[in-house]
């Protein structure tokens, strides 16, 4: 992985509290897709409305880091809409943490870059095109080390 990639790998994390309140569209009542009673995050994914809801619902769980509970939301959207791209980068962006130790394992890899392949094939949008390219410079290339 080169330096750029290198670089853009915390500022893509780093500007996930951004992405949820003011790149597409700010939502407030995504809540009622997060679950009853919570404050949600929505980015519009351009999918159908069903799709959509469960995306939201699967963005909340990700941006509060409940990365098992996120990753099973969008992977099952993701078997019901495989067309909807949103889905698949959700269910990548859950395999690599980089607030805990152990990056992801030799058996979360595959499937996180199986995830991001399959982003990038459903991508239609040129927001969908680079979000699946910036996920997927999480399991292209060199391994890093991200235990400092």
């Amino acid at each position: 992985m080169g330096a750029a990639a290198k670089l853009c790998l915390p500022l893509l994390w780093a500007a996930m509290p951004l992405v949820a309140t003011g790149h597409r569209a700010h939502s407030q009542g995504a809540g009622e897709a997060a679950g009853a009673g919570m404050r949600g995050a929505h980015l519009d994914t351009g999918c159908a409305e069903a799709s959509q809801q469960r995306f939201d619902r699967g963005f909340y769980l990700l941006h509060n880091m409940d990365y098992t509970r996120a990753r099973a939301t969008f992977e099952q959207a993701a078997a019901a809409d495989p067309a909807c791209a949103m889905l698949s980068w959700g269910a990548a962006m859950t395999y690599f943490q980089p607030l805990w130790p152990g990056q992801p394992n030799d058996a979360a890899l595959p499937r996180g870059a199986q995830a991001a392949a399959a982003a990038r094939t459903a991508a239609r949008s040129e927001a969908d095109r680079d979000y699946a390219a910036a996920v997927s410079a999480f399991y292209e290339g060199e391994a890093i080390d991200y235990d400092l």
